[in-house]
């Protein structure tokens, strides 16, 4: 499900309306229900999507069955991802409690943007070509001047 180019691209687009829908309605819903609520939102729906995303691509007894095969290396990686999610939703939260809103779109672009770049160039092996760095260059000048 998970691997044409069609699909990718298809739950990526979903998942990014996803966000979208999650940014654009938290000013209303901090005034209305409060930070803690959108705070438990935020981590409902984001757990909702990261279990649709195992649970369709393969069964429980699959994923148990590959978790086995995982190296020391790659439960670090794991392990510093999850830590990765938490410092981000505890920041997230503060600079909701602030309405900072400008700034944790900036913050959430640029950084997403630069850690799937460097990823891609270190793991994937992905060719870092004069294109791409102006291209990442622009889209991050793009979004300080948005916001």
């Amino acid at each position: 499900m998970f691997t044409g180019k069609f699909n990718v691209i298809g739950f990526s687009i979903l998942l990014s309306i996803v966000g979208v829908i999650i940014t654009a309605s938290r000013k209303y819903y901090l005034k209305k229900i409060g930070v803690h609520a959108v705070t438990l939102i935020d981590a409902v729906l984001t757990g909702t999507m990261v279990s649709l995303l195992v649970i369709l691509h393969k069964s429980p007894s699959d994923i148990i069955k590959h978790m086995s095969k995982l190296r020391p290396i790659d439960w670090v990686i794991c392990i510093g991802t999850s830590l990765a999610i938490a410092v981000s939703i505890i920041v997230g939260r503060n600079l909701l409690m602030h309405n900072d809103l400008a700034y944790l779109d900036i913050i959430d672009g640029g950084v997403d943007l630069l850690v799937t770049a460097l990823v891609s160039y270190f793991f994937w092996k992905e060719e870092m070509t004069y294109k791409k760095i102006g291209g990442v260059i622009l889209v991050m000048m793009g979004l300080v001047v948005l916001h």
